[in-house]
């Protein structure tokens, strides 16, 4: 029978498959809109030597700089193209991202086999293939959603320290906004799941880490990303009135967004 490692090890080999799928879609260049309002935010920070240079591409970018970082370090310490190093962030993010779900779910006890299955039924999601491995900032921050999930349940089937949720947790913080606020969410929803289990001991240390998690998201959003306020909470509001008002018409839609500064032209990366 297959060893854990073999079907680890398969399901990295699909996950550098579709990397390479998507870097197939434009092997020289970034051309997909998202990957070239990142591209401009990197390319502050090569620039200028700091962060949170403004990209008036994408307002909320350079207040989660997770994937410019990686960026840019691989890029400085290499000396390859801004390109290459995105690629090869995007690749590595996007196996990391499998090999976290393949190790959430062999931390429920589920055996090898059926953590490969939830891997692989995880890699049926349309956005996976694909967009998953784009170079946005939601492909560095969902492989550190799913350690931070896999952490938490280490905690309740371990006993281990809640502390081990923050790092991965953090990361995802600074990396995208939503993904942050999602993992908080979760890793407290854990924390409720467990009050009435035999694992109700680890619920406290969950829900602490939660906690610290929101202010450390709210935080961090309001000092260095206060555009991801009403980056969020502007579609959020539409979403809500189209299921209170299902007749609302497009130019209510538009109405109800919020005004988008125009965009400077963002050069494609060399």
């Amino acid at each position: 029978t297959a060893s854990a490692q073999s079907r680890l090890l398969a399901l990295q080999l699909l996950a550098a498959l579709q990397a390479l799928l998507a870097w197939a879609y434009s092997p020289e260049r970034f051309r997909f809109p998202d990957e070239l309002q990142h591209v401009r935010s990197a390319r502050e920070i090569l620039l200028s030597g700091h962060l949170f240079s403004a990209n008036p591409a994408l307002p909320v970018s350079p207040g989660f700089p997770g994937l410019e970082i990686v960026t840019t370090a691989v890029k400085q310490v290499s000396g390859l193209s801004l390109f290459a190093a995105g690629i090869i962030t995007a690749s590595i993010a996007h196996v990391l991202l499998v090999t976290a779900v393949f190790a959430w779910a062999h931390a429920l006890r589920l055996g090898s086999r059926y953590a490969a299955a939830c891997a692989l039924v995880y890699g049926f999601a349309p956005a996976f293939p694909y967009f998953d491995a784009l170079f946005t900032y939601s492909a560095i921050a969902l492989p550190f959603f799913v350690l931070a999930a896999r952490m938490a349940v280490r905690v309740v089937t371990y006993r281990e320290s809640a502390l081990l949720v923050l790092p991965p947790l953090f990361v995802a913080i600074v990396s995208h906004h939503l993904t942050g606020y999602l993992t908080c969410g979760f890793v407290g929803l854990v924390a409720v799941l467990v009050r009435r289990s035999r694992h109700a001991a680890t619920a406290p240390q969950l829900a602490r880490a939660a906690t610290v998690g929101l202010v450390g998201a709210a935080g961090w959003t309001a000092a260095f990303a206060p555009h991801a306020y009403n980056y969020l909470l502007t579609p959020t509001r539409v979403a809500l009135l189209a299921l209170v008002s299902p007749n609302l018409d497009s130019a209510g839609d538009a109405a109800a967004l919020p005004h988008q500064p125009k965009s400077e032209p963002v050069l494609p990366s060399a």
